[in-house]
């Protein structure tokens, strides 16, 4: 099923600096950000006396996001939102 495309030919984000797309009332986003969670494996381990040590803190997530606006159709129909990729 075709449907409309909302962002063609979009950076993605490999550094510190967040490459964000805007088309319209859509943002999108593709690339790798610092791994929001925190867990302190020592501490898990002593009682959950934490110790303050992150095992998370060097690690990064991939991460592909489109904000679609609330007077978008596809958000109160419930039309489906998916990726298509292709090669020119």
């Amino acid at each position: 099923m075709a449907g409309r495309v909302i962002v063609e030919r979009a950076p993605v984000s490999m550094g510190r600096e967040a490459r964000v797309t805007e088309a319209g009332d859509h943002r999108f986003f593709a690339g790798w950000r610092s791994d929001p969670f925190f867990f302190d494996v020592p501490g898990a381990m002593n009682n959950l006396q934490f110790t303050g040590d992150d095992f998370f803190a060097d690690k990064d997530v991939c991460s592909i996001v489109l904000e679609v606006p609330n007077s978008d159709p596809g958000a109160e129909t419930g039309w489906p939102v998916g990726p298509h990729a292709g090669r020119r």
